[in-house]
């Protein structure tokens, strides 16, 4: 509790907005004890996670009380304190060294996930799949076409877009729960190469579905697609996209109108228009979030699977993201390609306590 009430008064709240929706600009203050020779730049990002957890406490906090108790006696009684609020920016304005403790100072911009703009530089590794192309035999023949051509567009996002930093197509479905074991003795893996995802990549399998739907009196050419990013932890950052074209129907005279090069270009132009860009902004989206892992026990420390090859730098900082628990932060003791090792900032909380529980790792620009 006492820990709660310094960081409480710690804040000073420059300016508030007219709806508690929208996000506040707030100083907090953070302080980092350098407890040996080689403990001082170590010292100055523990200063500085300090006052980023003050900082998103000032959007508010969630705060539950349990009681511990032991054949019926209460033998203590805890409190889980999680910020409600999320740092979205934030500028260093003050940092200084005063005999054995670092002082930072920042003033950040606090509030939801919606309001955020990019503060990462997530690098995306993606494996493009087999795409799944289902088309109507109602639908006119040449909307089989508009889905492969869908197709390639979404390609050409994947190799343009800045944050994709490696991109590996096969005509090979994704492949789903093919152990280390069983691809060993895999004849398509021996013969053609093994297109599983590794740690912290992701997989993009094209799902399209041209149907022919009933509005009133009138057909329509419905394409759905469903644009999906697996990543190689199961999570999925789904967006589903919907386009529709009038088919063109009897005439005055009752007999089916002839469908013109012309009337076919416009139908092919409502059902593709937007597709690649609405693609684009999923992939910004993605690179923009931060990057999630769950802690594994390593010796002393903590794992993650994720590294300098996602973007992972020694200027993040990471936190715990799980809803049951007070929030713990993390140092980055070390990073390698494909993963790096922390250590719980609190030397009362060791590391097999926090073995098993997700963390998000803001970039802080050290």
């Amino acid at each position: 509790m006492r820990r709660f009430l310094i960081l409480i008064t710690s804040l000073l709240v420059l300016a508030q907005t007219a709806s508690a929706q929208d996000a506040i600009r707030v100083e907090a203050e953070g302080f980092g004890f350098v407890t040996g020779s080689n403990d001082t730049e170590s010292a100055r990002r523990r200063a500085l996670m300090d006052a980023l957890l003050n900082a998103s406490l000032a959007g508010g906090a969630a705060i539950k009380a349990h009681s511990v108790a032991n054949m019926g006696r209460i033998e203590r009684d805890l409190l889980i304190v999680r910020p409600t609020g999320r740092v979205l920016q934030h500028n260093i304005i003050h940092q200084s060294l005063n005999g054995h403790v670092w002082t930072v100072r920042i003033q950040a911009m606090v509030g939801n996930d919606a309001l955020t703009s990019c503060q990462a530089a997530n690098r995306l590794h993606i494996i493009t799949y087999q795409p799944r192309i289902s088309v109507s035999p109602n639908a006119p023949f040449w909307t089989e076409q508009v889905a492969y051509d869908v197709v390639q567009q979404l390609y050409g996002v994947l190799d343009r877009h800045r944050a994709v930093e490696t991109l590996r197509i096969t005509d090979r479905a994704m492949p789903v729960g093919l152990s280390d074991a069983r691809a060993a003795r895999d004849y398509t893996v021996l013969t053609q190469g093994d297109v599983r995802l590794t740690s912290g990549d992701f997989g993009f399998a094209p799902d399209i579905r041209v149907d022919v739907v009933a509005q009133g009196r009138r057909n329509f050419a419905q394409l759905t697609m469903a644009l999906a990013l697996v990543h190689s932890d199961g999570n999925v950052t789904r967006h589903d996209v919907i386009r529709q074209t009038p088919i063109p129907g009897p005439n005055v005279l009752g007999n089916a109108t002839a469908i013109t090069q012309r009337t076919r270009g416009q139908m092919i132009t409502d059902l593709s228009q937007g597709l690649a860009q609405e693609f684009d902004d999923l992939l910004s989206i993605q690179s923009c979030s931060p990057l999630t892992s769950v802690l594994a026990a390593s010796g002393d420390y903590l794992s993650v699977d994720v590294g300098a090859r996602q973007g992972l730098t020694r200027g993040a900082v990471a936190f715990t993201a799980d809803h049951g628990h007070s929030v713990q932060m993390l140092e980055i003791v070390s990073i390698a390609n494909r993963n790096a090792t922390l250590r719980p900032m609190d030397p009362t909380v060791s590391a097999s306590q926090l073995v098993g529980r997700p963390v998000r790792f803001l970039e802080t620009g050290l």
